[in-house]
């Protein structure tokens, strides 16, 4: 007896049959290294030293570690108008070594 030829649409059923169980057999892969992994981390996890009781964390100073302050703006920093003073307005004010050994705030240089 001979065997019987493949029919077009059975070699292709044939291919979409071998190229699902491809992707089925990654999938699982994919699968059991993304488990593999959860699970290396919790070992790691439990490895690790366990949080510091509320006893053992670490005390603010007495004088409160931080000191508010405020100073007195320059008078030349706001226009007499009321209104803003853009980047090319500065005059070299933007850094405070530039500024005239006066303090005259008209100066230009």
């Amino acid at each position: 007896m001979s065997k019987p030829s493949l029919t077009p649409l059975a070699s292709v059923e044939l291919a979409v049959g071998a190229s699902s169980t491809v992707v089925l057999v990654i999938g699982v892969l994919v699968a059991a290294l993304l488990v593999g992994g959860v699970m290396l981390g919790i070992r790691r996890r439990r490895r690790e030293p366990a949080p510091p009781l509320p006893a053992e964390q670490p005390r603010r100073p007495g004088s409160g570690g931080h000191a508010e302050g405020t100073r007195e703006p320059d008078g030349a920093d706001f226009p007499a108008d009321g209104g803003r003073r853009t980047a090319h307005e500065m005059k070299g004010y933007g850094n405070f070594g530039s500024k005239p050994q006066d303090g005259n705030p008209s100066d230009e240089r």
